[in-house]
């Protein structure tokens, strides 16, 4: 027999159920996708046009960074359909919003109210915004208001450290992020670091144990994403006893680092092996002391070199001090690419790795 009221609640409860699942499946977002030093840089036609001489000038330039690296290894300009169509899922991005476009940006604004847009763009001071995971997992926006075009580049040519500096921090957070949702095969190993030393650090699975010795973890992974230029990133995690302050100069690490990489890194050709270069050919040596997740830290960029051999790489070094196992846990990540340009930015996969050390 026909039931209405029962046959109705079967409909509603069915469509309900339909909507959500269709609501749950739009909060569904891929991953983000781009490579470290791509900057997307979002707008309409016009604005591209007035500014690409300026983009080129700011992140693709060296006269902001002392040692010699452009922020960014290449800079997409896709106007606001193109971007909704094919770099929706970029990792890095700024969006640059004028009294011309805003309207016509649409979703990309979604986290700002109409008339908050409004007072951003008419303001004369520098307004920057941010925003995460808008269209894709592990993405970051930047947005820079303005009264027009003009006074976007006005306000990029003027602020563009702080642009930068914000730029390479929301790129590197999504690093992390995305390493952070690494289900990773290699946590035992963390496992095993933080036992021992009451510290560890969180290796990527794409990255294989290659070499283990008494205190002492090579990783490597073989990155072919470019045929033509294939490279090797490498992690090293190794300990030694604290002596005093001293560990952490310049002098101390170089030296420790030389005899690990001669005794346990040893080079193709017999008795070589990667030494830190000291010259004044690659970019300028970076020593800092830093505090990394609440440890004491050294932290060293710099390059390493094979003598008679053509053959470097970037690398980066944390050298921290454990108090309670009274231990200098070491940490670096190095980058093979023989015979290429050394404005590198591939350290920042390395960077990000590290900020795992707890």
């Amino acid at each position: 027999m026909f039931n209405l009221k029962k046959n109705l609640y079967y409909f509603i409860l069915f469509t309900l159920f339909f909507y959500a699942c269709k609501s749950s499946e739009k909060k569904t977002f891929e991953n983000a996708i781009g490579n470290l030093g791509t900057l997307t840089v979002v707008s309409d036609k016009a604005t591209h046009i007035a500014l690409k001489n300026t983009y080129n000038g700011i992140f693709l330039s060296t006269q902001n960074n002392n040692a010699l690296i452009e922020p960014f290894n290449q800079v997409l300009q896709p106007d606001i359909k193109e971007f909704n169509d094919f770099f929706y899922n970029q990792r890095t991005v700024l969006v640059l919003v004028n009294k011309q476009n805003y309207k016509a940006l649409g979703n990309l604004l979604s986290p700002f109210k109409k008339d908050e847009i409004e007072n951003y763009i008419n303001s004369n001071t520098l307004t920057l915004k941010s925003a995460s995971n808008l269209m894709a997992k592990n993405q970051e926006f930047l947005y820079l208001f303005g009264n027009s075009s003009q006074d976007l580049k006005n306000k990029l040519e003027i602020n563009q450290i702080n642009i930068i500096r914000i730029l390479l921090k929301n790129e590197l957070s999504a690093q992390i992020k995305a390493l952070n949702n690494d289900s990773s095969k290699n946590i035992k190993f963390y496992t095993e670091m933080k036992t021992k030393y009451g510290v560890g650090v969180n290796i990527p699975s794409t990255f294989k144990l290659k070499r283990q010795a008494d205190n002492f973890y090579l990783f490597q992974m073989e990155d072919n994403s470019e045929p033509n230029l294939p490279k090797t990133f490498g992690i090293i995690v190794h300990t030694y006893p604290y002596k005093d302050t001293t560990d952490f100069n310049y002098i101390n690490v170089r030296t420790v680092r030389d005899s690990i990489c001669k005794h346990s890194i040893p080079g193709e050709i017999a008795g070589t092996y990667m030494s830190t270069s000291e010259s004044d050919f690659y970019p300028t040596r970076i020593k800092e002391m830093v505090n990394l997740n609440g440890y004491k830290a050294s932290k060293i960029s710099a390059w390493w070199t094979v003598k008679g051999v053509s053959v470097s790489g970037p690398f980066l070094r944390y050298t921290i001090h454990i108090p309670g196992k009274n231990i200098i846990f070491a940490f670096e990540g190095f980058v093979n690419k023989a015979n290429l340009n050394v404005k590198d930015k591939d350290i920042r996969l390395i960077e990000a790795i590290a900020q795992s050390i707890k």
